[in-house]
């Protein structure tokens, strides 16, 4: 049957009456285990794990492209040739390098460095001493830990008759467990020197002691735009690639080059000129030369200029012998997908309300509208910050979103009351965390609704379940009752019915909140006279961090009763309808709206200090 006709039955059936929280509702769980199939649909090549860890992309997968016109995402207007091309420089700035050993983990090595060089080049918030683990993201991208508001309960992912260190891996399944949290947690807590005694974590380390939440994914074509990677290695420290280590004797002789001249410098390099090998190891690269000689390469690449690759097959003293190497720019196994991983510090935002659990996910309904309903599940009120997009199939999409709250009506997304709206296009295929322009107030307990709009050919990617690797892995998706939908024929439909014979699961479509529970606002400062006449005087103060409104008090005398006779918005207000030649005092307070009422407004819970008395006098 095809989609149409699947749906067009679907619209026509009864919706679901639902209930909270979603352990209680029944469930469809996507499965597969046609090895075949999922080989031909989701497009990894699951015949092995690569030779050192890497899954890799059956073929040369088309990496979507944004328009031309479209800006780049930093807009850097000239290039600099070289960059960060000095091994030194980038040992003292960054984390050294560990080996993988005989373990196929390079994968979380790369995952794990992407996190490292983007904190400390992006956000500034960590230096060189700070490593991530690579044994907790390799861990529990393998298995499975539901999230603390239960939101990917049922997901789940089997290991069988291997275990998480030989299994291999690859960015694409690491960044889906980070983005719902997972780590990264520091190096110390489990330090790759245990790997081998290392066979189990406990489950709370899956999201206790999370250093960074990754909130954005970008994915570049690093031979259509080079110049857009070089971009992102500026911004963020380093880009996640795979490419075609050398396996035999031969290849190494072949495609290898040891202590070849690069100025005054000795370095190794790389050139692989068969078009036919299949990535099997997983990198970062940190830095580029245009310059960088076609003669330093063991055979002679068609021209100049290299990447600087970091790898993860020697320890940090030992920088000519695998650690750091240079990789021709005409290299042919270097695959075109490169992987940009933007992370922002854990405080950022206090609940991520998520339900797509899983490691792999693809965008093959492509609805033009998609939903995701979400139960307020915290211990007090909240308040919704940003919501994120799973758009990894497409570049350049346009988008609207919608919060609803106080939603009426489970089955319906659109039954509550309109918060908020937000508008603006992605530029590469990715993962994008979209913040709020004013945060929206959620009552505990009740529910609120994300709608996502797009062009129907660009559509929101859906968790899929998998079984590969020669029945190594099974993972399982599971999606309830009046948690995602899709708006088709004019009715909302809910995927539970349609993963059901689809082995689908939730719609990736996160919302980031935080807690309002002893959340304070500050004292108002800086109130002052900005005008006074014969009727009116107008005040003004500084912007409190935080507020929603403010609250005036007025009195007639220094001690005596302030009443209050206004709530603005603004910094500023004027007070009408006054004496002549009289003296009035005021008082400010800011005011933060928590809560939600089932009409739409807001009430008032939180309130910070009165501000110093002001005196004004109207004029004669």
């Amino acid at each position: 049957m095809n989609r149409t006709k699947r749906l067009a039955m679907l619209a026509a059936s009864a919706l679901l009456i639902c209930e909270y929280p979603v352990q209680t509702a029944q469930a469809a769980e996507s499965e597969n285990w046609y090895r075949g199939e999922m080989e031909d649909f989701y497009g990894y090549d699951t015949s092995n794990a690569g030779d050192y860890g890497y899954i890799a992309p059956s073929g040369k997968r088309d990496v979507p492209m944004p328009k031309k016109g479209v800006p780049q995402l930093l807009g850097r207007a000239v290039l600099p040739a070289a960059y960060m091309n000095d091994i030194e420089t980038l040992t003292a700035t960054y984390p050294g390098t560990k080996s993988q050993g005989e373990y196929n983990t390079c994968w979380a090595f790369s995952a794990a460095a992407l996190a490292e060089f983007d904190l400390i080049t992006d956000d500034r918030i960590i230096d060189r001493s700070t490593e991530f683990s690579i044994l907790q993201m390799a861990y529990f991208t393998y298995n499975h830990v539901e999230d603390p508001l239960e939101g990917t309960y049922g997901d789940t992912a089997e290991l069988k008759g291997s275990n998480y260190k030989a299994l291999g891996g690859n960015l694409d399944f690491a960044s889906r467990k980070l983005m719902q949290w997972v780590g990264p947690v520091e190096e110390f807590r489990f330090p790759y020197s245990s790997v081998s005694s290392t066979d189990s974590i406990e489950n709370r380390y899956a999201y206790e002691d999370t250093a960074a939440h990754l909130q954005n994914i970008y994915l570049l074509d690093i031979h259509e735009d080079p110049d857009a990677v070089k971009e992102q290695i500026m911004e963020h420290g380093s880009v996640g690639a795979g490419y075609y280590a050398p396996v035999t004797d031969s290849e190494r002789s072949s495609y290898t080059g040891f202590d070849r001249t690069y100025g005054s410098r000795t370095v190794d390099t790389y050139y692989c000129d068969d078009s036919a090998a299949v990535s099997n190891h997983a990198v970062n690269i940190v830095g580029w030369d245009d310059a960088f000689p076609a003669s330093s390469f063991a055979h002679t690449p068609a021209g100049d200029g290299a990447w600087l690759v970091r790898n993860s097959w020697s320890d940090t003293t030992d920088f000519d012998e695998g650690s750091y190497f240079w990789m021709s720019y005409y290299d042919a196994s270097l695959e075109d997908e490169v992987w940009v991983l933007d992370f922002e510090p854990a405080d950022n935002y206090d609940y991520n309300y998520q339900y797509d659990g899983g490691i792999t996910a693809y965008d093959g309904y492509r609805f033009d509208t998609v939903a995701n309903v979400f139960s307020v599940r915290g211990e007090a009120n909240e308040e919704l910050k940003a919501v994120s997009v799973s758009l990894t199939s497409h570049a350049d999409v346009p988008y609207t979103i919608r919060i609803y709250t106080n939603v009426a009506n489970e089955n319906n997304p659109r039954s509550g009351y309109p918060a908020a709206t937000v508008k603006g296009r992605t530029n590469y295929a990715g993962v994008y965390t979209i913040p709020l322009k004013n945060p929206v107030p959620l009552a505990k307990g009740t529910l609120f609704s994300v709608v996502v709009e797009t062009p129907e050919s660009t559509g929101v990617d859906v968790e899929y379940g998998i079984d590969a690797w020669n029945g190594m892995l099974r993972t399982k998706t599971y999606i309830a009752p009046c948690q995602s939908f899709a708006y088709y024929y004019g009715e909302w439909q809910d995927l539970e019915e349609l993963s059901m014979s689809n082995r689908t699961g939730n719609v990736c479509v996160k919302a980031y909140t935080s807690s309002l529970k002893g959340k304070k606002v500050d004292q108002v400062k800086n109130l002052k006279k900005k005008e006074a006449k014969k009727t009116s005087l107008t005040l003004k103060w500084s912007k409190v961090s935080g507020a929603d409104g403010y609250e005036i008090f007025r009195s007639t005398s220094k001690n005596g009763t302030y009443k209050k006779i206004k709530t603005v918005s603004g910094t500023t207000f004027k007070d009408t309808g006054l004496k002549k030649n009289k003296t009035y005092y005021y008082r400010v307070r800011a005011i933060r709206y928590n809560t939600v009422k089932e009409d739409g407004r807001t009430e008032t819970t939180t309130v910070g200090k009165m501000s110093a008395r002001l005196k004004l006098s109207t004029t004669k």
